[in-house]
Parts: C-alpha cells; sequence; structure tokens
C-alpha cells in the first residue's frame, strides 16, 4: 500500500511540474504602449486613482473586458501588452472633462473607440478639455504661529468652444493634503470648502487644521516640517460620476509648525 501510495504521489508530482514548466514557459508581453494626456500643448493633471483609459481586442472566441491603463498623476501613462490589434476607448463613466479622440455615444452608452496597432514601443499623445480651468492656487507661507493652511483656489469655465454650451456646475472644492508626491482622490486627509453653485468664476479659500496633518489617524509620527498638497473641484453629480475631480498641480508647503 505504502508503494502505490510512493507511485501516485510521485506521477501528481511530475504532472503539476509538467504544467508549472508549461505556464511558466509563456512569454510576457513584450510591446510597451505608452503616452501622456495633454491640455493647451501640457501635461494634464490627473486622478492617479481613477481607472479611464482601457484598451481591448475583438475575436479570439470570447468576450475581452479589456485592460485598464493607469494615468499618473502627471498625465502619462504605460502598459505592456502583446503585439497586435487593439481598440482603445474610456471607461463607461461621465466625466469633468472631454477626450478629443473620444465622442460620448451618450449618458450611459460608453464612448468612441480608436483603433491602434502595436507591435514593440507605441507612443500617443491624447488631448484632454477640461470643463473648468484652474486659473491659480495661492496660499500665504506658514511661521511657527500658523494653526492652519489656508489655500484659495481661483477657477473658471472653459472657453473652448467644442465644448457645449451648459456645463455641469461647480458644487465644491476640495484640498488633498499628504506626506508625499502621489497626492490624488485616496488621500484621506482633505478638506471641503463650502458649498458651491457655479457655472462661470469664482474664488473659494479652505481652512486645513495643521494638527489634522500631525493626527496619527492620518500619518503615523509624522514630525515632516514641509507637506504637500492639490485642489480638487467637484463637479454636479447629475452630469458627473462621483469620485472624478478637476485637480491642480502639486505645491509643496514648508515651514509647517508641529500643532497638536
Amino acid at each position: 500500500m505504502k508503494t502505490r501510495y510512493f507511485i501516485f504521489s510521485s506521477i501528481v508530482f511530475i504532472l503539476l511540474a509538467f504544467v508549472a514548466c508549461e505556464y511558466d514557459n509563456y512569454s510576457e508581453p513584450d510591446c510597451q504602449l505608452s503616452g501622456r494626456v495633454v491640455y493647451d500643448g501640457k501635461p494634464y493633471v490627473f486622478d492617479g486613482n481613477t481607472n479611464v483609459l482601457k484598451v481591448y481586442q475583438k475575436g479570439f472566441g470570447k468576450k475581452d473586458n479589456g485592460i485598464n491603463i493607469r494615468i499618473n498623476e502627471d498625465g502619462t501613462f504605460s502598459q505592456m501588452l502583446f503585439p497586435g490589434k487593439y481598440y482603445m476607448t474610456l471607461a463607461n463613466q461621465q466625466y469633468p472633462f472631454q477626450f478629443a479622440d473620444f465622442a460620448s455615444l451618450g449618458a450611459g452608452l460608453g464612448y468612441d473607440t480608436l483603433e491602434i496597432d502595436v507591435d514593440g514601443a507605441k507612443e500617443m499623445e491624447l488631448e484632454v478639455i477640461p470643463y473648468y480651468v484652474i486659473d491659480s492656487v495661492t496660499y500665504p507661507p506658514l511661521d511657527e504661529t500658523a494653526t492652519t493652511l489656508n489655500v484659495t483656489v481661483y477657477f473658471s469655465r472653459n472657453k473652448d468652444p467644442r465644448l457645449p454650451e451648459v456645463l455641469p456646475k461647480v458644487q465644491r472644492a476640495f484640498v488633498f493634503a499628504g506626506i508625499n508626491q502621489h497626492i490624488n482622490s485616496a488621500t484621506t486627509l482633505t478638506k471641503a470648502s463650502r458649498p458651491l453653485s457655479v457655472t462661470e468664476s469664482d474664488n473659494v479659500t479652505m481652512r486645513l487644521e495643521l494638527n489634522k496633518y500631525r493626527s496619527s489617524t492620518y500619518y503615523v509620527n509624522n514630525y515632516r516640517d514641509y507637506l504637500y498638497f492639490r485642489v480638487g473641484l467637484v463637479l454636479d453629480a447629475e452630469f458627473v460620476a462621483s469620485g472624478y475631480y478637476l485637480f491642480s498641480d502639486l505645491y509643496r508647503v514648508d515651514n509647517v509648525p508641529y500643532v497638536e
């Protein structure tokens, strides 16, 4: 009985090893699709915590749900793929911006697709048209007496003629603050503005309490004398999916005092 058990175990082990070797012998994707999202010829600041771009293939006898491609906070993206013909589109959401290359098919119907051939390295540049433009962000310098960081954002309607005449309203502004440069909608330390209802232009100030920056609720043992932040605009949720922001550039604030 022990001999038969040993033989059976050996056969199972050999079969598993063979399957593992076959699996290891599959080639990895060796084509790099990369690019950047731009507005007005410059890299567009993106929320690196959300999925927007995706590619998929047709045929092969199965439904392809696509591969999500992460757009980084600086507007760049990169994805390794196998050689072949792909179709690029946007996740089926409503955004606070439009892509020049992907026309909407209607609310809930998705977007046009862009056919791309991938063979080796391929670079792309995609133009985005935000509904509103963050004109400037200002804040006074901090000193040892400061207890809040006061951030004022100035924004206005984008006058690009390709946009609809009627745009969703800006309903709030947020400050997202953190200990490093990866600031996006996943950043937990935030401060919201008063409710807004803006269709043209406005400015609003948010006051971030610095004792929260030191709180272990957000960052444990945080003795840094600097912080990073972005401002995000939230548009009317009836027309723009929750969680999608118009983001400002990244700002670094020095001389942050220790406030308990």
